[in-house]
């Protein structure tokens, strides 16, 4: 069973390009803008404003996309960053 450290990290990046489904066009854009390339996925470094110490301060209405993620694990069709280090890996 995957155990979440509480480090915070899978609040503090947006993923805003994955390889494989973007153009040529799109991916000369996303590159420009990516903090960094991490596997599949380009992310820019933004820690979501509803993080305090580590801890989501709208914790029981977060969003839905928040709810559901399961580290490496998928939700339908949707595949998660999941930072370095994390327990949920």
């Amino acid at each position: 069973m995957r155990v979440c450290k509480r480090c915070g990290e899978c609040c503090k990046w947006v993923l805003i390009g994955m390889e494989g489904k973007m153009d040529k066009d799109q991916k000369e854009y996303v590159i420009q803008r990516a903090d960094k390339k991490d596997g599949l996925f380009y992310l820019i470094r933004k820690e979501c404003h509803h993080l305090k110490e580590n801890k989501c301060d709208i914790y029981s209405s977060r969003p839905k996309l928040c709810r559901v993620f399961k580290g490496k694990e998928h939700w339908g069709a949707e595949i998660f960053y999941v930072p370095e280090g994390c327990g949920m890996k």
